[in-house]
């Protein structure tokens, strides 16, 4: 059982991904259809590759608040940037889609405290918001610079 304490840093969790997300979303409106290639600060991906990834990554980690395993995981991040991309026509609409599946997941009671098949070891859904908040976070300088916008 979460105590009251733990319940209000949660709740302030959950608050910071929805500022994240604010974030990203902000300038993920403003990809143009000629943008997709650009390069990105992550040299390995293009910007239609980042969006993938941070796209993916809700879906994924709602899949392991949801009984997944971590070898799913690892194949589908694999899949997302390279030939079974997760973004199609309206990124922004998968973008919300995604989003709207892990915030359930994570809203589940008891998801906080439960142990999931992470990759690199087990980890507590809290672990999991928290690791969301700093992805998105990360990843929206990296959208901001590749399109050449407001990156603070």
């Amino acid at each position: 059982m979460v105590d009251a304490p733990e319940r209000a840093t949660i709740a302030g969790d959950l608050e910071l991904l929805a500022l994240a997300r604010v974030g990203f979303r902000h300038r993920l409106e403003l990809v143009l259809a000629d943008d997709w290639a650009r390069p990105t600060p992550c040299t390995e991906w293009n910007l239609r590759q980042l969006v993938n990834h941070v796209v993916g990554s809700d879906l994924r980690y709602a899949a392991l608040l949801n009984g997944g395993r971590g070898e799913d995981f690892i194949r589908r991040r694999e899949e997302e940037t390279g030939s079974a991309p997760v973004v199609g026509d309206n990124p922004v609409e998968d973008w919300t889609h995604a989003a709207a599946l892990l915030d359930a997941a994570l809203r589940t009671p008891g998801a906080m405290e439960r142990v999931v098949d992470y990759p690199r070891g087990p980890l507590r859904g809290r672990e999991l918001l928290e690791n969301r908040i700093v992805d998105i976070t990360i990843h929206t300088w990296d959208l901001a610079r590749a399109i050449d916008t407001d990156d603070t």
